[in-house]
C-alpha cells in the first residue's frame, strides 16, 4: 500500500523526469545545474567564435589550389601615426579562398614593423605563413 501511495505521488515532468507532486513546477537540482553548465559552455563558444586568432595547428595545412591575385585595397587615412596598415589576404576555409580585408592596427611599440603574411608554394601545395610584428 505504501508503494501505491508513493507511485501516485510521482508524475512525469516536462522533460520526462519523475517528479514528486509536491515538487510540481520546480525543476530538479541536477537539471538546473546541467542547464546552467550548458548555458555557460554555449556562451563561451559564442564569445570566442568571432575571435581572429585561430588556435595553433600542430601540422601545416596545404592547399593544392593557388590563391587568387589580391584585389586592390583602399587604405584610407591612418587613425594616428601609431597605426600601421595590415593588408588583406586570402584565407582557405576548407572549400575555397575567402578574402579577409586589411585594417589599421596599432603598433605594439614605436619601432615595430609589420611583416605581412603570405602564401608560399611548396612541393606539397600552398601554405599560409602568418604575418607578425618585428
Amino acid at each position: 500500500m505504501a508503494d501505491d501511495e508513493h507511485e501516485r505521488r510521482l508524475t512525469r515532468g516536462r522533460h520526462g523526469l519523475l517528479l514528486d507532486t509536491a515538487q510540481r513546477g520546480r525543476r530538479p537540482r541536477a537539471f538546473v545545474r546541467q542547464a546552467a553548465l550548458a548555458g555557460v559552455l554555449l556562451l563561451g563558444a559564442f564569445a570566442t567564435a568571432g575571435c581572429g586568432a585561430a588556435p595553433p595547428r600542430s601540422r601545416p595545412l596545404y592547399v593544392l589550389e593557388a590563391p587568387p591575385p589580391d584585389p586592390v585595397e583602399l587604405e584610407g587615412s591612418a587613425p594616428s601615426a601609431a597605426y600601421t596598415w595590415v593588408k588583406g589576404h586570402y584565407s582557405w576555409n576548407g572549400v575555397e579562398y575567402v578574402w579577409i580585408p586589411g585594417a589599421w592596427a596599432p603598433r605594439p611599440s614605436t619601432r615595430a614593423t609589420w611583416i605581412a603574411g603570405r602564401w608560399e608554394h611548396t612541393r606539397r601545395g600552398w601554405i599560409w605563413v602568418d604575418g607578425h610584428w618585428s
